[in-house]
């Protein structure tokens, strides 16, 4: 048993344990995975943007020094479909209140206000509702 390394003052150091692995962590790289099945998921409620956000995020910092690993890779892929079908059912979601506020009646909406408000409060008046 050969010992004459072991006082050496220029061994190379251990690893800091809070640094980045050569390989990357799989942890990161399973949590991408599942977030960005979740962006999918929950693309249709408004949520898929976060998830993918996220998805993207810890893809990214799973690679470490190394390059990104398959389940990592896979959660990008999921992330970005995510983040388009998000972005998509956003816009027709905007579109479509839009359209039903534009088709609204606002005459009979403050007629049928008239009743509920109390006596003497202030309703609009008629040259008010145009300009909307």
């Amino acid at each position: 048993m050969d010992n004459s390394n072991y006082n050496d003052p220029f061994q190379k150091p251990s690893p800091d344990p809070y640094s980045y692995h050569e390989s990357g962590s799989p942890g990161m790289a399973k949590a991408a995975f599942i977030l960005g099945i979740c962006s999918l998921l929950f693309s249709l409620y408004g949520l898929g943007l976060t998830f993918a956000v996220l998805g993207i995020i810890f893809a990214l910092l799973s690679r470490g020094r190394g390059s990104m690993q398959k389940p990592a890779k896979i959660g990008v892929g999921l992330s970005a479909a995510g983040l388009i079908v998000g972005c998509i059912v956003m816009v027709f979601s905007l579109v479509s209140v839009v359209n039903d506020v534009s088709k609204m009646n606002w005459t009979d909406i403050i007629e049928n206000y008239e009743d509920i408000l109390p006596n003497g409060s202030d309703i609009p008046s008629n040259d008010t509702t145009t300009a909307l």
